[in-house]
């Protein structure tokens, strides 16, 4: 995004900033929710891009079965981390 901040840190996002959604396209910040102090995970997918989370981020998934379709599942950062 072209701001005159540029790079924005998680702590100075406000309402009415843009960021990119999981598509790359520009999505506007509605509402910021202070969280205090987190330990946090850095991300890394098979492509080389990662990303900063903490425990209670929610990741949609699927198993890949290509033999039949798979549910859409729902969980935490710590919950996908305890799969290990």
């Amino acid at each position: 995004m072209d701001d005159e901040r540029e790079y924005i840190k998680f702590g100075d996002l406000r309402v009415g900033d843009y960021v990119f959604d999981e598509y790359g396209s520009a999505t506007q910040v509605l509402g910021v929710y202070p969280q205090g102090l987190l330990p946090t995970y850095d991300v890394v997918f098979e492509d080389g891009s990662s990303v900063v989370v903490n425990g209670e981020h929610l990741w949609a998934y699927q198993f890949a079965d290509y033999e039949i379709e798979t549910e859409l599942m729902v969980d935490t950062t710590d919950k996908l981390r305890s799969l290990d």
